[in-house]
């Protein structure tokens, strides 16, 4: 199997559910797909707001590589938003987890694609000059990818009895004076009550610890019965705790505790992320803990010594120093170990010798014994740096079979290539 459109053929050779597909060999016919399924898709038994393009041979595929967040040889081409004209009612200001004051546009109710709108973010105060937007003016809102609802123009010739967005100089949610930073207004009190419920709301999410059934509603509620103030309340919960919130019953109740109770002992880098430091996120985030290992030695670095890490620059140093040097922050760290939470050194397979700690390693082709994805997750895991390109900082290329272009360029390049059995060899897994 070389191709994608190979792969599903073989899919329904086996009996196998496969998605429908179109092949195309030239630019104007994914166009005119495009343009087909932009004007028929409400024909279809699902919502679609746009359609994705692949690259089908797997060997340019690999060619092409990836980024560190998606494929460079797959793209979705979006739709255009759909649109429609409303007023600006009066602005409401959220803060947000790490106090960024975010202007929101309460809208005279429209439908746009079947949903209505009341609401639409306005992003910063720079986005308001940059639009002139006054409350009272005719807007023309869009959803983009069909879901998150934005401001895009004014409608100045039907402007009239409109009021100044004044961006405020306190917080709406705790009254401390706020701070500028270039187009930004952030909120810098630590016990700003908004901050400490969003810290909380990302806490359990999905991006954070991933403790399921405690939803954003559920935290507001136990926020303002005052059962919990910081993430590390959370791990002090009690079913007594919980059964006294409205609507919850015995069977959610036991669910939640479980679902507590099975993040009390996590990996570094897991517990890093779910903290919510300023600029670290999931990948930063395994980054510093597969370097530092524990975190008694994570509290222990400097700014300088975070930044020699490959990939910390200054802003996430700074951040991440501040952080653990903040009393407030250690207290709740202290409290969340107190409260059962055991924060497990980070693994990092290393051999005696390992040949890979430090390195740059570039993978091409199909192995035949692990996924590409485990193979570059092997190599993080043991200290060096899986890359999609080759250059003259490769350190190693290790060709499957079918290897591409890579391949090439790192025979041009005299940089070191392995066969996957001496891959596995050097990894201790032959």
């Amino acid at each position: 199997v070389h191709t994608q459109s190979q792969l599903y053929e073989l899919f329904s050779q086996l009996g196998l559910p496969a998605p429908h597909y179109y092949t195309v060999g030239e630019l104007q016919d994914v166009k005119a797909f495009y343009t087909h399924w932009m004007e028929n898709r409400y024909t279809l038994d699902f919502d679609i707001d746009g359609v994705v393009v692949k690259i089908n041979r797997f060997d340019v595929r690999d060619t092409m590589g990836s980024t560190s967040k998606a494929p460079r040889w797959a793209i979705a081409w979006k739709f255009p938003a759909r649109e429609a004209i409303t007023v600006v009612k009066s602005v409401d200001y959220q803060v947000g987890r790490t106090g960024l004051i975010t202007p929101v546009a309460n809208l005279e109710p429209i439908n746009i694609g079947g949903v209505i709108v009341k609401r639409a973010t306005l992003h910063n105060f720079q986005e308001v000059k940059r639009l002139d937007i006054k409350i009272g003016d005719v807007v023309k809102v869009i959803r983009a990818g069909d879901v998150i609802p934005k401001v895009v123009e004014v409608l100045r010739d039907k402007r009239h009895d409109v009021k100044e967005i004044v961006p405020p100089q306190r917080c709406p949610a705790c009254n401390s004076v706020l701070q500028h930073e270039d187009i930004y207004i952030r909120c810098v009190n630590p016990s700003c009550p908004a901050k400490e419920y969003e810290t909380l709301c990302f806490f359990v999410s999905k991006d954070g610890m991933d403790i399921e059934y405690a939803g954003p509603e559920l935290l507001k509620r136990l926020y303002e019965q005052k059962k919990i103030k910081t993430i590390a309340d959370i791990y002090a919960l009690t079913r007594e705790d919980l059964l006294q919130v409205e609507r919850m019953g015995d069977k959610i109740v036991d669910k939640i505790i479980d679902s507590i109770n099975q993040r009390r002992e996590v990996s570094l880098s897991q517990f890093l992320r779910s903290l919510g430091i300023r600029n670290v996120g999931d990948h930063i985030a395994k980054v510093i803990a597969r370097h530092v290992r524990s975190l008694n030695k994570l509290q222990e670095l400097s700014p300088q010594e975070l930044m020699r890490i490959p990939e910390v620059g200054p802003g996430v140093a700074q951040s991440v120093y501040d952080y653990f040097h903040d009393e407030e922050s250690l207290k709740i760290i202290k409290t969340m170990l107190s409260n059962g939470v055991v924060v497990k050194d980070e693994v990092v397979e290393e051999s005696s010798e390992n040949p890979f700690k430090g390195k740059t390693v570039v993978f091409t082709g199909t192995l035949k014994n692990m996924s590409r994805q485990e193979a570059e997750n092997l190599i993080e895991s043991l200290g060096g740096k899986a890359s999609s390109s080759v250059s003259k900082k490769t350190d190693f290329v290790v060709a499957g079979t079918e290897a591409g272009s890579k391949l090439e360029k790192a025979q041009t390049l005299n940089v070191r290539i392995l066969s996957e059995e001496e891959f596995l060899k050097m990894v201790g897994r032959e």
